[in-house]
């Protein structure tokens, strides 16, 4: 039972207890075996937030005030002012540690503080000695001297500020080609401590955060791949890259009592369904006819990148093999989009018409719409029902708006699709109704 329903038995026990239903033996019995409800939870969430917040802005606080006539100050006060924040930053992070139970506020709030001194002080220092003037050369050392901060202090908030600060130096650097897999590499060290932080329990609230910061930093971290490669591997490396996220989630992380507790299934899925959506456009394909050769020049042009959607691909076969084996084949929806991309473009470089794979992937969108609905009404998860429905809306939209079909045609399609969602929440919620006891 998930737990509002624990809630919801909670506050039904006394009157149960009163009326003779069940016996009190029989509600402490129940109550033991649930156990208590987490009351505290969001305000412990509360608490560690304005930790961290606070410590960030204390962080930054210090970096304006010294700052302040900068350059009028000479090269050894600038040393010593230079290595304030990041003693003050260790003295924290020592105090932390000395205690035998740190609160969770503490122990973020000083890893946040200590990682942001760290990249302050170093950046100072270069930047005082003239060693590096390039945002990217100030901000790297920084960052790899902060990976201890986040096992010595075991800090989620600060393995996240790690993971946006090798974005933020991906983007300053602006690097293409094998060098863009830097990023990739970069953002090894971290992954044992997201094993480490959801080895316990997976769907507590810190590694929820922390496998929701992953998940959107794969989305982000594949662009700086692809960003600058004009052919197939954009088209075909989004929905692979998805598709691994979506069924890995939907393997080991599909016990969530909410989407918010399945970070990886709902990212994949969103992102599936936003490519698919995407690639159900002409000019999408038509665009390929510019980029000057098919998937063999892709791999010429740019073998690191081909070689990374590549491995996207296979990834998401075995991924769906596992799927299949294990008898969840509705899974398999989301490891069906990288190898239809591949057969779109395929089509396409055999065709040279755009015509063929877009209506491949509106086929596909309209199936990923049915299975959400099937789903969704068989599970009573409002959420699911209203993606596949919001899915057909959009897919009707779209197509409307592509054709020459006239306003009050493309109005009734609009008042329909307003009229499914209404009546699909009606019939959702009194089916949820209906199960409850």
């Amino acid at each position: 039972m998930n737990l509002k329903g624990v809630r919801w038995l909670y506050g039904e026990l006394p009157d149960l207890v009163r009326q003779g239903v069940v016996s009190a033996d029989a509600a402490e019995a129940l109550r033991g075996h649930y156990g208590p409800v987490e009351e505290g939870r969001w305000r412990q969430i509360a608490v560690t937030i304005s930790g961290v917040l606070g410590a960030l802005l204390i962080g930054f606080g210090i970096i304006f005030v010294l700052a302040y006539n900068w350059s009028a100050l000479s090269r050894s006060v600038r040393t010593v002012l230079s290595l304030v924040p990041l003693l003050m930053g260790q003295g924290v992070a020592g105090w932390v540690l000395w205690q035998s139970k740190p609160a969770a506020a503490w122990r973020e709030g000083a890893a946040a503080f200590l990682m942001l001194a760290l990249v302050a002080s170093i950046a100072l220092i270069q930047q005082t000695y003239h060693v590096a003037s390039d945002f990217d050369a100030l901000l790297l050392p920084g960052l790899v001297l902060g990976l201890p901060v986040i096992y010595l202090l075991g800090s989620s908030v600060a393995a996240i500020l790690y993971l946006v600060g090798v974005l933020a130096w991906a983007g300053a650097a602006d690097f293409e080609g094998t060098a863009a897999l830097s990023v990739w590499l970069l953002a090894i060290p971290v992954a044992p401590h997201v094993w480490l932080a959801a080895r316990e329990d997976r769907y507590a609230l810190r590694p929820v955060f922390l496998m929701w910061a992953v998940a959107l930093w794969a989305w982000v971290a594949l662009g700086f791949v692809v960003i600058h490669v004009d052919d197939v591997i954009p088209i075909v490396g989004y929905p692979a890259m998805f598709a691994v996220i979506g069924l890995a989630g939907g393997l080991w992380f599909a016990r969530g009592a909410s989407l918010w507790r399945r970070p990886f299934e709902t990212v994949g899925a969103a992102g599936v369904a936003v490519s698919a959506y995407v690639l159900t456009f002409r000019d999408v394909w038509d665009d390929l006819a510019y980029s000057g050769g098919g998937m063999a020049a892709a791999l010429k042009d740019d073998p690191a990148a081909a070689l990374v959607v590549a491995a996207l691909v296979l990834a998401s076969l075995a991924l769906a093999g596992v799927c299949l084996w294990r008898r969840r084949p509705w899974r398999l929806m989301l490891g069906a989009a990288p190898g239809l991309a591949v057969l779109g473009a395929a089509v396409f470089y055999a065709t040279q018409s755009a015509s063929a794979p877009a209506w491949m992937f509106n086929a596909y969108v309209l199936a990923l719409a049915a299975a959400a609905l099937v789903t969704g009404f068989r599970q009573r998860r409002l959420a699911l029902t209203n993606l596949g429905v919001l899915l057909v809306a959009m897919l009707i939209v779209a197509r409307f708006f592509d054709s020459e079909m006239g306003f009050l045609v493309k109005g009734i399609a609009c008042i329909a699709a307003g009229a499914g969602f209404l009546a699909t929440n009606l019939v959702v919620h009194r089916l949820r109704r209906r199960a409850l006891p």
